[in-house]
């Protein structure tokens, strides 16, 4: 199953995002390297690892190559926090 519940091959509709907002989030972030692409677009890849290649994460591709035991352990991580404020960057 993937981050969106519809699991391989899902046909489900990926949840829009206010991507302003996840730019901001971004450039505020010490771990994050903000890179302009074409058409006003932007990437972000994590500092110190961004020639590696395998870091960029499309929002909106289906593909999901992250493990599922991955998402288990951030499901965990994220319902063990007592504030949403811990879960901000």
């Amino acid at each position: 199953e993937d981050l969106y519940g519809g699991g391989q091959g899902s046909t489900e509709q990926l949840p829009d995002i206010d991507v302003g907002h996840l730019q901001h989030v971004c450039e505020e972030s010490p771990i994050l390297c903000i890179k302009a692409e074409e058409g006003g677009d932007w990437s972000a890849v994590i500092v110190n690892r961004a020639s590696a290649g395998e870091e960029f994460v499309d929002i909106y591709s289906p593909e999901d190559p992250y493990p599922v035991r991955l998402w288990e352990a951030s499901q965990a991580y994220f319902g063990s926090l007592s504030d949403e404020r811990e879960m901000f960057l």
